[in-house]
C-alpha cells in the first residue's frame, strides 16, 4: 500500500517540475 501513494506522489511531482521546465521556468503555468 505504502508503494501506491509514492509513485503518484512521483509522477504528479515529476509532471509538474517538468511542465514548469518545458514553460521556461514559469511556476504560475
Amino acid at each position: 500500500m505504502h508503494a501506491f501513494p509514492t509513485t503518484f506522489f512521483a509522477d504528479s511531482f515529476m509532471g509538474w517540475w517538468w511542465r514548469i521546465n518545458m514553460r521556461g521556468g514559469d511556476v504560475r503555468a
